[in-house]
């Protein structure tokens, strides 16, 4: 029996960090998924589990490494551990890491508000060849109160809509760039 290519990994795995050096205490909150791509098609067919990682131990390693590693952007957060796993994994032949970081906003020295539902996003993809680095947005909202104009539209015998010079317009927005280099940098190092 043979199957096709196969993955597995551990999402949703909740992280924040604090900073509480000097006065001014720093936050880092991370959802961060870790999945591999590989020669696993062992544990399927055969009950094999000896080149499985346990998700556990994905989860813990997360922790482990932002000990020391979580500084400055998601994105280079991303790629150590991308590293470590395809280093320590060589049945993995793909890591990818996906990380959402929750923004607070600072209301005093030691005080924070989540009022906000965007995240900054970051994933890395990584191969024993390449990396790849994508960044950013998910669940920005805005809105403009007024001067959002729709005219000039299509019209058909189905149109009801009249033109406009003036509405409200709200919406989420989402968008992800590629970056040109996995070398950096990425964007805002809002960790600390």
């Amino acid at each position: 029996m043979s199957l096709g290519p196969n993955s597995y990994g551990k999402s949703g795995i909740r992280l924040v960090r604090l900073d509480r050096r000097g006065g001014r205490h720093g936050i880092a909150d991370l959802t961060v998924a870790v999945r591999f791509e590989g020669q696993f098609e062992a544990a399927h067919v055969s009950g094999e589990n000896s080149g499985v990682l346990p998700t556990d131990t994905m989860k813990n390693t997360v922790y482990a490494l932002a000990k020391d590693r979580l500084v400055g952007e998601i994105e280079g957060f991303a790629l150590a551990l991308s590293e470590h796993f395809l280093r320590e994994n060589r049945e993995a032949s793909r890591v990818e890491i996906s990380i959402e970081e929750r923004r607070w906003d600072r209301l005093d020295e030691t005080s924070f508000e989540g009022s906000s539902n965007e995240r900054r996003t970051a994933r890395v993809s990584r191969s024993h060849d390449a990396a790849s680095v994508d960044s950013g947005l998910k669940d920005l909202l805005i809105m403009k109160t007024a001067r959002s104009g729709f005219s000039g539209f299509k019209r058909d015998r189905y149109t009801t809509l009249k033109e406009t010079s003036d509405r409200i317009l709200a919406t989420s927005l989402t968008a992800t760039w590629t970056h040109a280099s996995a070398a950096g940098p990425f964007g805002p190092a809002a960790l600390f």
